[in-house]
């Protein structure tokens, strides 16, 4: 399903995301960091990964994520406020965190094998489910090699098993008829973090080698380098920067190989992460609020692992609460 309208916005059932922290941590000024492992709302989690060869998919029930129920098949959460308060100003970003790996030494050279799938938090749109009722304008993602989103043009129920799966104009589907539009899966948003785990010595430089999608939804383009980047300064504990993609590339899909230099103590994890929203922190007693016209009502899967990561313009981390408003469709 998907919210059509403004009457349907306000029809639809909502449910409140919560995250915060009753501590701050030492950063860097207008640098994001890590507070994933201080304590509040959700509880703290666990900074070190805890693989390095193959990496993890983390969930909402991971340990220091917040949670919330599961939309019903054939429906789907999109994210539709966020507003919030601050100890300093800042921007707080809402990542879904979709790959991880580490904690990995200063020296690292590590290839990474056997990494979970993360099609599933990669979708625009809900999957498709048996029976489910769809309208004209509502979209569902299906199929496979690759994932194919499709624009349901006739309203109806949908088949018991199946569902559309090529690439036709009008695919019938019980009484729904579906539209394929292209790739179910949006691979742009994805960025290439690295996250200090311990405090490190000179100048951590990492380098990830990394594949790329193609805007086919199935081709691969393997090794693809970002370098050995660093920040030009000893990490500390939480500071996160973002890898730089090779000249001209764009979709990172599948990370390979992981190398730390320069360094001579200290231990990273690197993450695949999607951007779903950006927030100015306003310090107490203002508050930052916008609503769906700035969300953009974008799709949130209900394994989604979410995170709040803080570039704060002083050398502490924000406390105080966010709220992230789910709208059901």
């Amino acid at each position: 399903m998907t919210i059509l309208n403004d009457d349907e916005f306000k029809a639809a059932q909502k449910w409140s995301v919560i995250t915060g922290r009753t501590a701050t941590r030492t950063s860097v000024a207008l640098n994001p960091f890590s507070v994933f492992d201080i304590a509040g709302s959700p509880s703290a989690g666990t900074l070190a990964i805890g693989n390095t060869a193959n990496g993890v998919s983390h969930t909402k029930a991971t340990a220091g994520y917040p949670t919330f129920p599961d939309a019903p098949a054939g429906k789907g959460w999109y994210l539709a406020k966020v507003n919030g308060q601050s100890s300093v100003a800042g921007n707080r970003d809402i990542y879904d965190f979709v790959y991880s790996c580490g904690a990995h030494a200063f020296n690292a050279n590590q290839a990474l094998t056997s990494q979970p799938s993360i099609d599933d938090r990669l979708r625009v749109a809900p999957p498709w489910a048996a029976n489910m009722v769809a309208r004209a304008g509502d979209l569902c993602t299906n199929g496979s090699a690759p994932i194919k989103l499709y624009l349901a043009t006739t309203g109806g129920v949908a088949a018991a098993s199946g569902g559309p799966t090529t690439t036709g104009s009008a695919i019938t589907d019980n009484t729904v008829t579906w539209k394929y539009l292209g790739n179910g899966l949006n691979y742009s948003d994805l960025e290439i973090f690295v996250e200090a785990v311990t405090a490190g010595t000179l100048n951590q430089a990492v380098n990830v080698t990394y594949s790329t999608m193609g805007d086919d939804g199935t081709t691969l383009t393997a090794s693809r380098t970002t370098g050995a980047v660093g920040v030009g300064a000893a990490l500390i504990v939480g500071r996160m920067y973002r890898l730089p993609l090779q000249a001209g590339d764009k979709n990172p899909a599948l990370l390979t190989n992981v190398a730390g230099s320069v360094a001579s103590a200290g231990t990273f994890n690197v993450h695949l992460a999607r951007k779903l929203t950006q927030m100015e922190a306003y310090v107490s007693p203002f508050a930052s609020k916008f609503g769906y016209d700035q969300t953009g009502l974008i799709y949130v899967p209900n394994n989604a692992a979410l995170r709040d990561v803080h570039t704060p313009v002083s050398t502490a981390t924000m406390t105080l609460p966010m709220t992230l408003t789910l709208a059901m469709g």
